[in-house]
């Protein structure tokens, strides 16, 4: 047990990740119902906020799962300390995790919608843990595998879209599902912003940094955080959120050359638009 619970703080830290889940379900919460689900029933609102909560952290973690299995070959080569890798944690402790992980979330699942609405999430989840079969091609091309695999969250939030709510007007469904989609890249790209390096001390090619260059990384953050504000002001018919992007933006650009600071502001903004969509 203590091997396994020092494998969750090194490759699942908890309050990173619990952020990530919940920001999530504050960004479908606030942006299909706002702040009149609350005001509404507060219990009722925030069971379906724990319960969203629980779904996307369960999801996570499936996640770190396949790709300790995805990526053994390469953290192998270039991050030989890792838990699987230095032996303090094996495949099939990490595989019945997983297991547990998905069990749980197809439980939770089931309190909001039919398991069957939920396939086609799981069909696209099990084409990216096989790189969709042309993983050798995708390993060549970064960039193309960064967009391929967070196609996913179209489905995933259209899946939650349409479980939750039958209300939206489609000129609102557009901008609440590019929502739902830009705000997880944003994480995903501060996730692997700063360049690695390997054991050996070299720089690995597998952050955003490295591959696409510290100027073109932050130009695409500062696009995200402008699609986030775009939209959510449309959903919202309110300006604030535009405003408050451009803020983000700007502070960017003047915090550019320090990588923890760009980090912390560009995991603060995804839980500053969530918290926002539940205020207004």
């Amino acid at each position: 047990m203590r091997n396994i619970l020092q494998y969750f703080n090194e490759r699942f830290p908890v309050i990173p990740v619990l952020l990530f889940a919940t920001g999530y379900a504050g960004l479908l919460i606030g942006n299909v119902y706002g702040i009149g689900i609350w005001k509404q029933s507060f219990l009722g609102a925030f069971s379906l906020f724990i319960t969203v909560s629980g779904i996307f952290l369960c999801f996570l973690f499936r996640q770190r799962v396949v790709d300790e299995f995805r990526d053994y070959a390469h953290d192998s080569k270039y991050f030989p300390n890792r838990p699987v890798q230095r032996g303090l944690v094996t495949k099939s402790q990490v595989f019945i995790m997983g297991l547990v992980a998905l069990l749980m979330e197809l439980v939770l699942v089931s309190r909001i919608a039919p398991l069957l609405l939920y396939l086609p999430v799981l069909f696209y989840n099990f084409l990216m843990a096989k790189d969709f079969f042309i993983k050798n091609w995708l390993d060549g091309h970064f960039t193309t595998h960064f967009f391929i695999h967070e196609t996913f969250f179209i489905i995933y939030g259209w899946f939650f879209i349409t479980s939750l709510s039958s209300h939206l007007s489609f000129a609102r469904l557009l901008p609440v599902l590019g929502i739902l989609v830009f705000g997880p890249m944003t994480v995903e790209l501060i996730r692997k912003y700063t360049p690695r390096r390997s054991s050996r001390g070299g720089i690995v090619k597998d952050s955003y940094c490295a591959v696409w260059g510290a100027k073109n990384t932050l130009c695409f953050l500062m696009l995200l955080t402008f699609l986030l504000g775009f939209q959510s002001s449309l959903v919202k018919s309110n300006q604030l959120f535009i405003i408050v992007a451009a803020v983000i933006i700007l502070t960017l650009l003047l915090l550019r050359k320090s990588d923890k600071l760009v980090i912390f502001l560009g995991a603060g903004q995804y839980l500053l638009f969530s918290l926002l969509a539940n205020l207004f």
